[in-house]
């Protein structure tokens, strides 16, 4: 247990850039998921990122699918992997439970679901900072850090 936290501890402090080449999203293990693994992959709430070796999946004409995210148009046992960063927030937290249901749809049984959500230290830093240095604490980077902005989907 003791060595599986401090990993998990040192790979929090890694930023983007020093993980990935091209700054993409580090995965779980610290390899970079700019380098697709083999199989379907899904970038799920892609936004205007594409990543290549992705089908990008959201509801901007950028996507390769677009697609609202609560109902994929992928047949079951679909994908290898799928992917989605700073998306779950976004939902409200009743919706939360469905949408993973359906992305685990959508995944071949033993296929890998990776989420990254908002970092809890570097929201309290902020907070820290701006009590100490007296300054108002920015909502963008608290409440709707922590918990999404729902009309912004």
């Amino acid at each position: 247990m003791g060595k599986e936290q401090s990993t998990r501890s040192e790979r929090a402090n890694y930023e983007v850039s020093d993980v990935c080449e091209n700054g993409l999203f580090p995965g779980a293990r610290g390899e970079c998921l700019e380098n697709a693994p083999d199989g379907v992959n899904l970038h799920l709430g892609c936004g205007a990122k594409r990543w290549n070796g992705f089908i990008n999946v959201d509801m901007v004409d950028t996507a390769d699918v677009v697609s609202d995210l609560k109902k994929l148009p992928f047949d079951e046992n679909y994908a290898d992997l799928a992917v989605s960063v700073h998306v779950l927030e976004h939902f409200y937290y009743w919706e939360v439970i469905p949408l993973l249901k359906e992305w685990q749809r959508v995944l071949k049984s033993g296929g890998t679901l990776v989420l990254e959500l908002p970092c809890v230290n570097k929201i309290f830093s902020h907070i820290t900072s701006s009590i100490n240095a007296q300054q108002p604490i920015d909502v963008q980077k608290t409440w709707l850090a922590l918990w999404g902005d729902p009309r912004s989907k």
